[in-house]
């Protein structure tokens, strides 16, 4: 293990540090300066070889490199013959791009890695939709998933990172977008809702987004209320349904994503109405195997009987929580029957007014059925095709809700993407530390299998939308409503703080709520990749940019004292993260090169005496005064550079050491 470290470190750094002085020593070459010695490395020799008048040198300390060119050194003897080949007798332009050269070379270096990632990729994310949030822009103009997004203002879509991209740099503009449903085409106008975040620099960034994933919704479901049809059944939260038919005598039909689930409950609904739906399922089952406990898969058989859809529409009734947030129980407290007969040929604005009217009546709360996943039992197959149509107001639960009904949950299944699948408490370990306290869900009584309903009074469709919620808010109050063993409950809640380290040993922040998910998702629909080369050239130049620009951002704020020193990392913290990235892949290790070649080639253009900066402002300062700076300047300049980078690397070597101090003392334990 570290001997692999030593190696993947190496081979890092000797990289490059072979690109910065190679840049170096091309231009030389290319501006004809004599190079007496191009080294990797300080210190002793460790080999080399002499070709021509270079000496090429592989040094013991790892840590840097040098090109010694000729007329480099204040004082330096140099022969009558070689005097036109000395650096400091070369134009003052030539001597700019030899300086420039090394960290140039470095920032120009990603580029080169990122193609090398990226034209790996023989398979793209096709343009298509996978889950559409509820309640976005794309929700609200009808787009579902399964739809092919085939242009945007007439630009052919390819791929769904282009997609991705437009509505990203597109807040606030009506966008022309035709889908692709099947056999028909779908024009639809998108208008993407920005999104303000502030990035970790403080810098304030704003993008497009219309609610939609390339991920589609698995199978996993959650089941709400035990009295649906599903409930009754015996189908339970974290199932997997893998396959359906329609009747005892049909063909299974093999599902792995939710809207293919829901299409064929739809679909048979309508067809045959009253039919029995068998459903393939696995089951999550603990079990013992050589004194160790696993988790298996146990297939399950289950027959789903819907009752009559439209004999009687049961809605669910709840007066609001009490002031101290105390539960509310649901249940079918009151309802409304609409005969089968009169209900089908009832207009479907007359069906709406009848409900709302009884609504008004009872003066209660009504609350959307699937909004609090139960009662939907009354609300199945044919049904759908009115309950689509029908927008429940939800009332008061400290929360406001607008769904479609049958978006979402049918037979009485959901998807499990809201369901809590884990709840941390004392000993468990949170960001590497044993938590000593109950976390905050624990405390208002959040159980693994309860649904996560809103936050805030915003509802929520995705889990990200929690996460999201959570972040922007770290030291807020929050209210959180969810459903607890039948009961809808509203509880408020601060997160807890969790000071630790990243993996890199940075102190970081933590902020912790103490839920986790079970979610279901599927790989997208993918794509050859036609456009391999191109791309890969596209994504390495703008990755390369947005870095460079990041990072820069980071050296000024860093400059300015809006970021710590502590953050400032040296060899030993190199060390530690080559050898991490090699872990998780070539892909993962070409990244962090990339990032540190940047780094690298940001610290040399600083103006400090020493470095290829300090170098380059000497040159500006004898273009500007049309002479050579002194050398009793340069001396005490060079003096100071010194300083500087001593400082620089104590201060880098000093961080090192408290990152990882607990890790040394491991190792003599």
């Amino acid at each position: 293990m570290l001997g692999h470290k030593i190696i993947d470190f190496i081979v890092l750094i000797g990289v490059l540090i072979f690109v910065h002085e190679f840049g170096h020593f091309i231009f030389a070459k290319l501006f004809k300066v004599k190079v007496l010695k191009f080294s990797l490395g300080f210190g002793p020799k460790l080999f080399g070889f002499r070709r021509g008048e270079t000496e090429y040198v592989v040094a013991l300390v790892p840590l840097g490199g040098y090109v010694k060119m000729l007329g480099q050194e204040v004082g330096e003897e140099i022969a009558p013959e070689d005097k036109p080949r000395a650096f400091n007798a070369k134009p003052l332009y030539q001597r700019y791009f030899i300086a420039l050269a090394g960290p140039a070379f470095n920032l120009l270096f990603p580029v080169v890695l990122y193609f090398a990632i990226h034209v790996t990729e023989g398979q793209l994310p096709a343009p298509v939709v996978g889950s559409v949030y509820l309640k976005s822009e794309a929700h609200n103009q009808g787009v579902r998933p399964g739809d092919r997004i085939v242009s945007i203002n007439d630009e052919k879509i390819r791929t769904y990172e282009q997609l991705h991209e437009v509505f990203t740099k597109s807040p606030g503009q009506a966008l022309r977008v035709v889908l692709a449903r099947g056999s028909e085409t779908v024009p639809v106008t998108l208008k993407p809702t920005e999104v303000v975040e502030t990035n970790p620099l403080g810098s304030v960034e704003k993008s497009g987004w219309v609610g939609i994933s390339q991920w589609p919704m698995g199978t996993r479901v959650g089941i709400a209320n035990p009295n649906s049809a599903a409930g009754r059944a015996g189908v339970r939260t974290w199932d997997e349904v893998v396959a359906v038919r329609a009747g005892a005598t049909g063909e299974f039909q093999r599902v792995e994503r939710w809207n293919e689930l829901a299409q064929f409950i739809e679909r048979a609904g309508k067809e045959k109405q009253g039919t029995a739906i068998d459903v393939v399922l696995l089951r999550p089952v603990k079990s013992a195997f050589n004194a160790a406990e696993v988790m298996m898969k146990v297939p399950h058989v289950i027959t789903i009987r819907p009752p009559d859809p439209l004999e009687e529409i049961v809605l669910a009734f709840a007066p609001a929580p009490t002031e101290a947030g105390g539960p509310v129980k649901l249940g079918s407290l009151r309802g409304t029957s609409v005969p089968r007969a009169s209900a089908k040929a009832a207009p479907k604005t007359d069906i709406k007014r009848g409900l709302e009217m009884a609504a008004t009546m009872m003066s209660l709360p009504l609350i959307a059925a699937n909004q609090a996943g139960l009662f939907l039992d009354r609300l199945l197959s044919s049904a759908t095709d009115i309950a689509r149509d029908i927008t429940f107001a939800v009332a008061r639960v400290n929360l406001s809700v607008q769904r479609l009904l049958s978006d979402y949950v049918h037979l009485g299944l959901e998807p499990s993407e809201l369901y809590v699948h884990r709840v941390m408490d004392v000993g468990d370990v949170v960001h590497g530390l044993s938590l000593t306290e109950p976390s905050p869900a624990a405390k208002i009584g959040i159980a693994p299998g309860d649904r996560l309903v809103a936050v805030n009074g915003e509802p929520l469709t995705w889990w990200p939308e929690l996460q999201r919620a959570l972040r922007h808010n770290p030291d807020g109050d929050f209210r959180v409503a969810f459903i607890h063993q039948g009961e809808l409950v509203e509880r408020r809640f601060k997160q807890l703080v969790i000071e630790t380290k990243d993996e890199f040993k940075q102190e970081v922040k933590r902020f912790l709520l103490g839920v986790s998910q079970m979610g279901s998702r599927v790989m997208p629909a993918m794509e050859p990749n036609t456009e391999r080369f191109g791309r890969a050239f596209r994504l390495a130049f703008r990755e390369t940019a947005e870095k460079i620009e990041i990072m820069g951002a980071g050296l000024v704020a860093l400059a300015e004292g809006r970021v710590s020193c502590k953050t400032v990392g040296g060899p030993i913290m190199i060390f530690d993260v080559a050898g991490k990235a090699a872990e998780r892949g070539i892909d993962a290790f070409l990244s962090m090169m990339a990032i540190i070649s940047i780094n690298l080639g940001l610290l040399n253009l600083l103006p400090i005496p020493i470095l290829d900066g300090g170098h380059i402002l000497f040159f500006t300062v004898e273009a500007l005064s049309r002479r050579p700076v002194s050398l009793r300047f340069r001396e005490i300049a060079s003096y100071v550079g010194l300083f500087l980078i001593l400082f620089l690397m104590v201060l880098a070597f000093k961080n090192d050491i408290e990152r990882y101090w607990d890790d040394f003392m491991n190792v003599f334990k």
